[in-house]
Order: structure tokens, then C-alpha cells, then sequence
């Protein structure tokens, strides 16, 4: 899933090419939230994260990924909140 979604982030996010001369400080940020939207699309996509998902957790991380992959700061806090807390909470509930 990866090699159809880096091409449009690429396209909508420039600095990450490097091409302008942006900040270090946001390539990194959009590198960071585009690892965490790729990989929650792809735990939504997959349906399992510690356990199998089920159809609301999955739709949700398609959420919070998608809102990772839009430039911008208050979707990358959207998305940063769902993807980063679901998993967390999948994390302790997890079987010990």
C-alpha cells in the first residue's frame, strides 16, 4: 500500500522532496506523521494490530492514517491522537 500513497504525499507535501528550501525541522515532521499514516492505513487495510480488529477499530485507523497523510497541523494531531491512541490501547490490552 505504501507505493500508491508516498507518490500523492510527495505531490501534496513538496518539502519532502527537499526541492525548496524548507526547514530541517519539517522534513521531519511530515517524514514522522507519513510513516504513522502509512502504517495506519495499512493496520486498517491488514485487520490486525496485537489482535483482530474489528470493522470500527479498522475504519477508525483508516481515519487516523488518512488525516496523517493531509498536510497540516491539525490533521496530523487528529490523526496522531487516533492512530497513536488506538494503538496504545490495543498495546494493553494485549494478552500478557
Amino acid at each position: 500500500i505504501a507505493a500508491f500513497i508516498v507518490p500523492y504525499i510527495f505531490a501534496m507535501n513538496e518539502s519532502m522532496l527537499l526541492i525548496d528550501t524548507s526547514p530541517f525541522a519539517e522534513v521531519v515532521v511530515i517524514c514522522i506523521t507519513a510513516v504513522c499514516g502509512i502504517f495506519g492505513v495499512a493496520v486498517a487495510l491488514n485487520g490486525f494490530l496485537f489482535r483482530q480488529l474489528s470493522w470500527a477499530l479498522r475504519i477508525a485507523f483508516l481515519v487516523g492514517g488518512l488525516t496523517l497523510l493531509i498536510p497540516g497541523i491539525v490533521t496530523d494531531l487528529i490523526g496522531l491522537v487516533i492512530v497513536g491512541g488506538l494503538s496504545i490501547y490495543l498495546y494493553s490490552q494485549r494478552d500478557k
